[in-house]
């Protein structure tokens, strides 16, 4: 009905401004990156914002690359060294902690280059660089961190696939598991809802489920209105046959 979308439309409303009130204010980002992203003095260099904010991922890689990234999600991405340097002296003048920076003139990453191979393994999903959207600006750095990640169904795919290539790359399952090159592994619970990217998705989700929302809620009030409009015409057609 009608009043249950409208219901329905409020509450992703108001959830999708919650989101965008903590994106705005970097809740959840370390004092030293709020610092930098927020001062007045750093507008005039090249800080284009973190790794977790210039990336787009689908909802099912959201954990693998959330993962994947780890620590890196926060660091911020500038033009150059001078940019980054400018930013850093500003941290150490304002004894505001440390962060770490990726100027796009400097870093220059490699994917792996036996990709066809290993896509022939099972449970191969992509490579943690190709599976997300970015401009290509940051290309370098993108491949950098991601470019010799291996994102795989499930962790029995993880262990034969690394155990196969000699434990030479990373491989990351969509739940979070981590096969590190070198053969140390991590994974545990993931809180799915607590992450930058989890965060930026839900936005983009929301969005899109309050433009279709819009859309019903617009459809549903115009056949109201019709139905109502055509009710009106019959009752004055009736009353004008009553005779007087």
């Amino acid at each position: 009905s009608l009043n249950n979308m409208n219901v329905k439309y409020n509450s992703k409303s108001s959830k999708k401004k919650i989101l965008e009130g903590m994106e705005n204010d970097y809740a959840g980002y370390s004092k030293s990156v709020k610092a930098v992203l927020k001062a007045e003095e750093l507008k005039k260099i090249r800080i284009y914002g973190t790794v977790s904010g210039l990336v787009d991922v689908k909802k099912e890689y959201v954990t693998a690359i959330e993962i994947a990234l780890g620590g890196a999600l926060q660091n911020i991405i500038v033009e150059s060294e001078e940019d980054a340097n400018t930013a850093i002296n500003y941290l150490r003048r304002n004894n505001a902690g440390r962060a770490t920076f990726l100027p796009v003139s400097a870093v220059k990453g490699r994917e792996l280059d036996n990709v066809g191979e290993i896509s022939k393994q099972k449970g191969f999903i992509g490579l943690g660089s190709k599976l997300i959207k970015y401009n290509s600006k940051y290309n370098g750095i993108i491949k950098s961190l991601l470019g010799r990640v291996v994102v795989v169904d499930n962790v029995d795919n993880a262990i034969a696939m690394s155990r196969h290539f000699g434990y030479k790359f990373r491989v990351v399952t969509l739940e979070g598991e981590i096969l590190n090159a070198g053969g140390s592994m991590s994974g545990g619970s993931v809180n799915k809802q607590s992450g930058f990217l989890s965060r930026a998705t839900e936005i983009k989700t929301l969005t899109s489920e309050l433009n279709d929302l819009s859309v019903k809620i617009k459809e549903v009030g115009d056949k109201k209105q019709q139905i109502e409009n055509d009710m009106r015409t019959i009752n004055n057609q009736l009353w004008s046959y009553v005779p007087l």
